[in-house]
């Protein structure tokens, strides 16, 4: 005889289940019935497969190995039966500025391995968190506090601060700057995205604000007044350069938490891997 999938399918459930007896109420079937389909199954590949005993269905060595090769036929034939598993994947990421992660940067390549056919977009977006609340992106980094409604986040690493300033600034002398080195200075905020607010800047002492609209806005205005200052994350000017500005670690600020991004209830096989594949690199 010829095996059929209800006979594949029977042989991994006996696998799982260490009896016949267990296996046929799983598959909803009599016992005679399962018996019936094991002897099919030793019948059409000629060799035995289980052996019975006390403590019921024992697989024999070759027994295994043909579970094995039956929960390889099962995976394909879900497969088979999925669009969403044989179509290309793609997967669109969201970041805000200072370019992405380590951790996705990993992923990313780990993807483009796994899945050569399948694309990995990366996209820059003011609030990456809302895109992928809205549907127009599927994962974010996100530095900083997470606010979009319906989705779930997962903390990377928290990523120390730095503080930018002049050549020409009080703080040039200062190796590691701390909040009370600060105070009397003019801090030069991003209100539109950036991780330093002015409510933020409170707790370190008197500041003047000066806001300003995106990190290019951001550089210029500190570069151009020794009395300002900006406090970023560290990979920010890994990114950005300007031959005026000074970059200090900082000492005794708080460090910001660098989040991964997903909808709540996300049930697309594509990017549950990515989100898997981050995690593995984190």
């Amino acid at each position: 005889m010829t095996l059929e999938l209800r006979h594949v399918r029977m042989f991994a459930v006996l696998a799982a289940a260490s009896s016949l007896w267990n296996a046929a109420r799983e598959l909803g079937v009599t016992q005679p019935t399962a018996s019936r389909m094991l002897r099919e199954i030793e019948t059409a590949v000629g060799v035995w497969l289980v052996t019975r005993g006390p403590h019921g269905a024992v697989l024999t060595a070759r027994g295994e190995a043909f579970a094995q090769r039956c929960e390889d036929v099962l995976r394909g034939f879900d497969a088979l039966v999925d669009p969403g598993r044989w179509e290309p994947w793609s997967v669109t990421v969201a970041y805000e500025w200072a370019g992405s992660d380590a951790a996705v940067s990993g992923a990313v390549r780990a993807w483009s391995t796994a899945h050569p056919d399948g694309a990995c977009r990366l996209t820059q977006l003011a609030a990456p968190d809302v895109a992928v609340a809205r549907g127009t992106a599927d994962v974010a980094v996100v530095r900083g506090p997470v606010s979009a409604p319906g989705v779930r986040n997962r903390v990377l690493h928290r990523e120390e601060r730095a503080v930018v300033f002049s050549r020409d600034s009080v703080l040039s002398d200062v190796p590691r700057v701390a909040p009370g080195d600060l105070a009397g200075l003019h801090a030069v905020v991003n209100p539109h995205g950036g991780t330093t607010t002015a409510e933020w800047l409170a707790h370190i002492g008197p500041v003047e604000v000066v806001p300003v609209r995106g990190v290019d806005e951001w550089i210029v205005a500190i570069a151009a007044d020794p009395r300002r200052f900006g406090i970023t994350p560290a990979s920010t000017m890994r990114y950005y350069n300007h031959p005026a500005l000074v970059v200090r670690p900082s000492a005794g600020l708080e460090p910001v938490p660098v989040h991964l991004v997903w909808r709540d209830g996300e049930c697309s096989p594509a990017v549950t891997e990515f989100v898997r594949l981050v995690q593995e690199n984190a």
